[in-house]
């Protein structure tokens, strides 16, 4: 809520003349198209407002991520405080179905008619004409749509590469949330055509959720043993790394094998040495932190290793909690260690059976690999081979997946 606050008061700062802007059903022939919700973006809008002077349309069609219809009025209400040079711009306002679209088309036949528009009046009367008894709870609907908006947007461009991804926008029950609301709406429906039209939204909701889902799991981190292909690491955000790193995976009957490659030039001093198994103060070391979640179905329980960039290694199990026990040890798991030209390379060994099992698993494992780079006059970097975002290392909802057997995913 904080965030929805600041741009709130950044509202209130342009002082900018207010003057009619065309609303459209389709762009203008040979305009940019925008999104309109992009500008939920630290620093978006003005960027747009000093490109060259090509035509502009804002659209409200777009939706959260390419897919669900929000209530995108406060951005309307943002863009129409400029002192927008006529001619230049113009918004396509909602032409999909749905009581968010139509909100948005006549939310801006409002707003960019250059008449005054009070946001809350507007939408308590819209909504009380469309849902009757229902309004109280479509009202919080859109609120709950907005906060989320908010609330990742303002993320994106702090760490994060770029409009905020499905993964993001599906974080934190939002779909639960907006589904449940929906559910308390259609009870308190008095009419036939408000409850039509939430049997709409649910719709959407659904379909938008589905699809988002889709995505995450299209996009995924994974390796597949024995492909002979690698795969590089990114930042904590998801943006490529600036020095090159790469995992690659292989498997037989008996072990798989991690080999894990740190690009480095050749005159850093890594703060590392060389330690005996399980040195205590590992992880504070230039090396790799792995995660393995041997049982898919238990995401709560993982083993840990730490092999640090002279080839020393560090394990234990743990739990969501970050509660480790030294004292579980894959007793056979070696490493072997090798300096390349501006590189160097781990190579992790570890039999089945000191995971608990007599062969290669039925299930990929969720697995991720974070490098420490902790080199001497130089600030801490850590990446990632699947990003997390911000928070602690162990999220093994976005953890990657070490696959088994190819086209199994």
């Amino acid at each position: 809520m904080k965030n929805f606050f600041l741009l709130n008061a950044i509202v209130l700062l342009f002082c900018g003349c207010n003057h009619a802007i065309p609303v459209t059903d389709t762009p203008p022939e040979g305009s940019v198209v925008v999104p309109l919700i992009e500008l939920s973006m630290p620093g978006r809008l003005e960027s747009i407002l000093n490109t060259p002077t090509e035509k502009i349309t804002f659209s409200a069609d777009s939706g959260f991520a390419g897919e669900l219809p929000v209530p995108q009025d406060f951005f309307m209400t943002l863009l129409q405080q400029q002192n927008l040079p006529p001619g230049r711009f113009t918004v396509v306002a909602g032409g999909q179905s749905g009581i968010v679209s139509l909100w948005n088309n006549y939310a801006a036949k409002l707003i960019f008619s250059g008449k005054s528009f009070d946001r809350k009046a507007a939408r308590r009367t819209f909504l009380q004409k469309h849902f009757g008894s229902a309004a109280p709870q479509m009202l919080e609907y859109f609120r709950i749509q907005e906060r989320h908006i908010i609330a990742n947007g303002a993320l994106a461009g702090i760490g994060y590469p770029s409009y905020p991804d499905a993964r993001m926008i599906c974080e934190y029950g939002f779909f639960d949330r907006l589904e449940a609301i929906l559910n308390r709406a259609e009870k308190a429906a008095d009419s036939d055509s408000a409850r039509q039209l939430i049997a709409v939204e649910k719709a959407s909701v659904a379909a938008s959720r589905q699809k988002l889902q889709k995505t995450i799991a299209d996009n995924r981190q994974c390796a597949v043993a024995n492909s002979d292909k690698v795969s590089s690491f990114f930042t904590h955000y998801g943006d490529r790394a600036d020095i090159q790193t790469t995992l690659q995976l292989e498997c037989d009957e008996n072990c798989f094998i991690l080999t894990l490659t740190a690009g480095e030039p050749e005159l850093a001093k890594r703060v590392s040495q060389n330690r005996p198994r399980d040195f205590v103060n590992m992880w504070a070391e230039d090396g790799f932190e792995i995660f393995i979640v041997p049982d898919p179905d238990d995401l709560d329980n993982s083993l840990q290793f730490i092999i640090n960039s002279h080839g020393s290694l560090w394990d234990a199990s743990c739990d969501v909690n970050g509660l480790r026990n030294t004292a579980w040890s894959a007793a056979n798991a070696k490493v072997e260690f090798s300096e390349l030209d501006r590189a160097w390379r781990v190579k992790l060994t570890i039999p089945w059976r000191d995971l608990g099992f007599s062969g290669i698993p039925a299930k990929p494992f969720p697995v991720n690999v974070y490098r420490n780079r902790i080199v001497r006059g130089m600030p801490h970097k850590i990446y990632a081979w699947s990003p997390v975002g911000s928070g602690a290392f162990y999220q093994p909802e976005r953890f990657g997946l070490l696959v088994w057997k190819d086209g199994e995913k």
